[in-house]
């Protein structure tokens, strides 16, 4: 049977990745977003892809269009990644607790009124924890965050939906261009150009690129485990900054001359909670080719 996946803010950097693994595939993605531009998307896909690709429009914070659309779509799987980042909540807190929150909680109960015994995969983040990874979360994005593991704990209590929440620190990959954490990739399509660039942070970060984080929602989606689990997104490991700005000037002989690294560390754990999900890994050096390959063309 052809699986039906529901994505919602699919029109991201991990969404557009999502969908590409489901329609590689030869299964259908639904992307459900408020936004029209697909320069992601088409950055990653090809024409054949997009083909089995769905655009719906739309609020994720409406249950009732939501339920609709796993209706009329025979959503067999949903990827709940519609969410804004941590500068955006910082300055419309309102707004993010909107997306971020209560948009959690309308696809919780979409998946519950349709009763369906598929496995919600959904985004947490490395930033519901304070960098000991042992406490509260130190920005609003991260409060967010926690709050939606929650709801999801509540939902597989009350209402029995299955779910699992994975929680990446730095996603990075052609596509990636918002957030605070987008500056490492934008580093590296800096260093392929050969124009300056200021890392606006230093210290040590677990890098997952995008093809990979992609593959590990879709096979969260797909795990069937019951109650509502949070697993960590597996890395090769931690990198510093430093260290990845050596490599980029390895590959791109003098890029460490015109990348510069910030003097404060991301509030991030250097150790993930959680067990991870096992999902095959790409490279760092394989990252950074693929990369540079769709910007820049290195």
């Amino acid at each position: 049977m052809t699986e039906r996946f529901l994505i919602t803010g699919g029109l991201g950097c991990v969404g557009a990745w999502v969908a590409r693994t489901i329609a590689q595939e030869g299964n259908q993605a639904v992307i459900y977003d408020p936004g029209t531009d697909d320069v992601r998307l088409r950055l990653i896909t090809t024409a054949e892809e997009r083909e089995r690709i769905r655009f719906v429009p739309g609020d994720v914070t409406d249950v009732e269009a939501l339920m609709s659309v796993i209706a009329d779509g025979g959503i067999t799987h949903v990827v709940h990644l519609a969410a804004l980042q941590a500068p955006y909540c910082r300055d419309d807190p309102v707004l993010g607790a909107q997306v971020n929150v209560v948009g959690t909680v309308a696809v919780f109960e979409a998946v519950a009124g349709a009763a369906m015994s598929s496995t919600v995969a959904y985004a947490s983040s490395a930033a519901a924890y304070d960098p000991s990874g042992r406490g509260r979360p130190s920005t609003l994005y991260g409060v967010f965050k926690l709050a939606d593991e929650g709801v999801a704990e509540v939902y597989a209590r009350d209402r029995g939906v299955r779910s699992v929440g994975l929680r990446p620190a730095c996603v990075y990959g052609p596509g990636r261009d918002r957030g605070i954490t987008a500056a490492v990739t934008e580093a590296m399509v800096a260093a392929g150009a050969g124009r300056p660039y200021r890392l606006p942070f230093c210290g040590r970060l677990h890098l997952h690129f995008a093809g990979d984080v992609a593959a590990a929602f879709v096979a969260a989606a797909r795990s069937g485990d019951p109650g509502a689990l949070v697993r960590a997104m597996p890395s090769e490991g931690l990198v510093d900054m430093r260290d990845l700005v050596a490599m980029l000037d390895r590959l791109n002989p003098g890029a460490a001359s015109w990348i510069e690294i910030g003097d404060s560390p991301l509030p991030f754990p250097e150790e993930l909670p959680g067990v991870p999900l096992e999902i095959p890994l790409t490279s760092l050096i394989d990252g950074i080719h693929a990369t540079q390959r769709v910007a820049v063309g290195v």
